[in-house]
Order: structure tokens, then sequence, then C-alpha cells
């Protein structure tokens, strides 16, 4: 079966790594202060291991468990170490 994620980001193949293009890290900070401007929505970084997130709002956990099987809260994105694929906006 293949797969392509994370709007194209990454590509594997029964199992292989066919295609793999991170966020570049030194954009992460502009990004996120233009996504924190942005009105009612919370920034999810998605990330190879993990998605990560810095709101414990109910109503957005509850949004962000039915498209993420594993996340993780954290106190600031920018202590995210994992490769970023995307940053989504709920």
């Amino acid at each position: 079966m293949l797969f392509i994620a994370e709007n194209g980001t990454l590509v594997m193949y029964k199992g292989e790594e066919l295609y793999f293009h991170p966020l570049q890290k030194e954009h992460l900070p502009e990004l996120l202060a233009i996504a924190k401007n942005l009105d009612n929505a919370y920034t999810v970084l998605c990330g190879r291991q993990s998605a990560y997130i810095e709101s414990t709002e109910p109503r957005f956990i509850n949004e962000v468990e039915k498209y993420y099987a594993k996340y993780q809260v954290v106190e600031n994105f920018q202590d995210v170490q994992d490769d970023l694929l995307k940053i989504r906006h709920l």
C-alpha cells in the first residue's frame, strides 16, 4: 500500500520511506508568529512522531482527538525536537 501523508511531505511504500521533506526549522518562528495572529484558531504542529499542541482548552482537545491518535501538549512550540511536516489550525 502506498501512503502519501501530511500533504505530500512523507511518502511511504511497503514500510519503506520513499520521500521525506520536513519544514525547515529556521522558518518556524516566522510561521508560528503568523499562526498566533489567526482569530479563533488553535495551532497544531504535525511531526514525524506526534502532533504537538500548546493549548489544553477542552473544545480544542476534543477536535485534536478526532484527527490525531497521538499528540503531546508542550509548553512552547519552539521546544519541539521532532521533524515537522506541517502546521495546521483547528
